[in-house]
């Protein structure tokens, strides 16, 4: 397809713990119920007829991440291999028409200042390497009831910060829920279609396409 989107995130995006139809939770390996090609983000990709790129590191967050990661996603993006923070990738070979970010469930509720500074920061990243991109902020899905309040709040004065340096193509959107059903708290398959279904239609409008 002509259309590109990029999809920058966490685990959720990975797809991780979001496939229980071969082996349920707690059996096998941790891998065992992942399933990238079924996430939001390449379910969105086949509805909008778009090819797809998955920037996403599990336990990752903006400046913050979990489980003993010794890495950020602004440290790490421009690298072919997120998660060994190695190899530089040439944005010049997969340019986005369209760009998601979910970060901040692994950095839960941080100081605002600094978390909303670093977020303009990677904003303003991104910008450098897609020009022409929509560039649209993401409350995480799986995020229980006072982070999602506190991303709400943060994504807002982040989107109006960049539009006031000049950007204006960049937007948010909130999860109309939380999705939780999978392992570890994670969405699961149907939760990563009705995230795509919600998401989905937010870009085709915003993309006019």
């Amino acid at each position: 397809p002509v259309r590109k989107t990029e999809f920058i995130g966490n685990s959720i995006t990975c797809g991780a713990s979001s496939d229980l139809s071969g082996i349920p939770c707690g059996q096998g390996v941790w891998h065992d119920q992942h399933n990238a090609y079924l996430s939001y983000g390449p379910l969105i990709a086949r509805f909008l007829n778009a090819q797809w790129s998955l920037s996403a590191v599990s336990g990752i967050g903006l400046i913050h991440s979990c489980c003993n990661l010794p890495i950020t996603m602004p440290q790490v993006f421009d690298k072919i291999d997120l998660r060994g923070d190695s190899l530089n990738w040439d944005f010049k070979r997969y340019r986005p028409d369209v760009v998601t970010v979910c970060l901040g469930q692994n950095d839960g509720v941080q100081d605002s200042l600094k978390f909303c500074s670093a977020y303009v920061d990677f904003v303003q990243q991104l910008r450098r390497y897609y020009p022409g991109a929509e560039i649209i902020l993401l409350t995480s899905p799986m995020g229980d009831q006072r982070l999602t309040a506190v991303l709400k709040n943060y994504l807002s004065g982040i989107t109006k910060r960049v539009h006031r340096n000049g950007d204006k193509k960049v937007s948010t959107y909130f999860y109309s829920k939380q999705y939780h059903n999978g392992c570890d708290s994670h969405p699961d398959l149907a939760e990563h279609q009705q995230m795509a279904n919600e998401l989905g239609r937010f870009i085709k409008n915003k993309m006019k396409w």
